[in-house]
């Protein structure tokens, strides 16, 4: 029982000798964490998805989703027509845009479009991951009423 503590005293004691080494299993990992943590946290707001919303259809269910996209804090998201989207996407100001369609909140109704520019595709998936949270959050605040 008291083999153990004596065996990890008697490692630690060796491995303070060797600089190197005490770096390598004690300071690497911990800076390995800060930035792997300033990486997947995004830093600051600058790393926010520029997103137009379009909302063709104006129903409940349209509204409760435009709302949650607008809100998300992973997006820099704005409400455009549709022409308006098209253009900041194709002249790079908009990484994407959603278009929630007419008829959107019925039963089988048209499904979302979303329409991104091929140079920022690593931001559509982003984006895809965003549109499914919001569209589950949006769904059951509206089941809940």
């Amino acid at each position: 029982m008291l083999a153990v503590p004596l065996i990890a005293w008697k490692d630690l004691r060796l491995l303070a000798r060797r600089r190197t080494d005490a770096f390598f299993v004690f300071a690497f990992p911990a800076l390995f964490a800060l930035f792997f943590a300033q990486v997947v946290s995004g830093g600051s707001g600058a790393s926010r998805i520029p997103v137009a919303v379009v909302d063709e259809d104006g129903g409940p269910a349209a509204r409760a989703l435009v709302d949650r996209l607008l809100a998300d804090e992973g997006l820099r998201a704005g409400a455009a027509d549709r022409a308006a989207a098209e253009d900041d996407v194709r002249l790079g100001r908009r990484a994407a845009y959603v278009l929630v369609p007419a008829g959107f909140g019925r039963p089988g109704g048209p499904a979302l479009e979303l329409a991104h520019d091929p140079a920022r595709r690593g931001e559509a998936g982003l984006l895809q991951g965003a549109l499914l949270r919001a569209g589950f959050e949006a769904a059951a605040a509206l089941a809940r009423t």
